[in-house]
């Protein structure tokens, strides 16, 4: 039994891995790009 349940949760925390990743990475990616381009704009 244990090993069942394992599986079952290490597929759920891969699920919600996926899920929070696919939304805090277009996010992240927006906001990190618009500070490296304020930053080498103020360097320049």
């Amino acid at each position: 039994m244990s090993k069942l349940v394992s599986k079952i949760t290490w597929r759920a925390r891969i699920r919600g891995l996926g899920e929070q990743l696919g939304q805090e990475r277009p996010k992240g990616a927006r906001g990190r790009g618009e500070e490296e381009l304020e930053d080498s704009s103020r360097i320049e």
